[in-house]
């Protein structure tokens, strides 16, 4: 009974709680890659807001991560030089859900030889809805009804307005307060669409898109600065679907689940 009683002294001040589930925000900046944008145009630079849930294995290193995030990107030729001419522009909201897997190179849990920081990747699998849009005379129309390189009209084939992407990235984490972290990261979404933009391959004939889409199809569909689009010719590159980045700042909240004991 005196040795039980004294194991029981011994314990209890290294007994701990066990954090196995996390739940956060992430807000930051929204940038998009692809046939409007060859590279990122931090002018374009939107908003982004993310909730999401973790479940931690109990070692430190690794989690999954459940997310869901609310955003736009947008794009215009005007941006970069060798594009100018061609004069296209898009925005859409994007809502993406999402399962990623982290590692964290340090144990980062609250425990015992736990660190108060540590660097980490990501890698993951989600979709994404999006709704391309374009301007014209500082009007906005949804671009996907309007068929503008002949989506299913007997030019290119239609795309959905949901795709599966990749993310992948690496942050840090911080202790930031008991029970509360900040974390740090970038992460890049590869898509399986070169639509998000609603530019990917040829023009199509403007005579079929006026019959069966109307003046505004046409109009959207080529605003080259002069009128270049003609049949065939080349409107953005089918090789090369569509990125988008989420960068910014994340703070989670451990939820105290269950005792555990920690001595590694």
């Amino acid at each position: 009974m005196k040795r039980l009683l004294l194991a029981s002294i011994v314990l209890i001040p290294i007994q701990l709680f066990g954090q196995t589930k996390e739940f956060g925000f992430h807000l930051g900046g929204a940038n998009y890659i692809g046939d409007l944008a060859p590279s990122i145009a931090f002018k374009e630079t939107h908003q982004f807001a993310s909730l999401f849930y973790r479940h931690n294995n109990g070692s430190g290193f690794f989690s999954w991560k459940y997310a869901l995030c609310y955003g736009e990107i947008s794009g215009n030729d005007q941006n970069f030089a060798a594009n100018a001419v061609r004069n296209l522009n898009f925005r859409s909201t994007l809502l993406e859900a999402s399962v990623q897997l982290e590692f964290n190179f340090r144990k980062f849990f609250i425990g015992l030889r736990s660190h108060k920081f540590s660097p980490y990747v990501f890698a993951g699998l989600g979709g994404v809805y999006f709704n391309p849009q374009g301007s014209l005379n500082n009007k906005w129309y949804a671009l996907r009804p309007l068929s503008t390189e002949g989506e299913g009209l007997g030019g290119a084939k239609s795309y959905s307005n949901f795709t599966l992407v990749i993310p992948y990235g690496m942050g840090v984490k911080w202790v930031l307060a008991p029970r509360w972290n900040l974390a740090i990261n970038a992460g890049f979404r590869y898509t399986f669409t070169d639509y998000l933009d609603d530019v990917s391959g040829t023009y199509f004939d403007k005579a079929t898109l006026y019959e069966m889409k109307g003046q505004l199809a046409v109009q959207m569909a080529d605003k080259s600065l002069n009128q270049y689009g003609s049949a065939q010719k080349q409107r953005g590159n089918p090789d090369r679907n569509d990125w988008y980045v989420f960068s910014g700042i994340s703070i989670s909240y451990w939820l105290l689940d269950r005792n555990c004991f920690n001595f590694k």
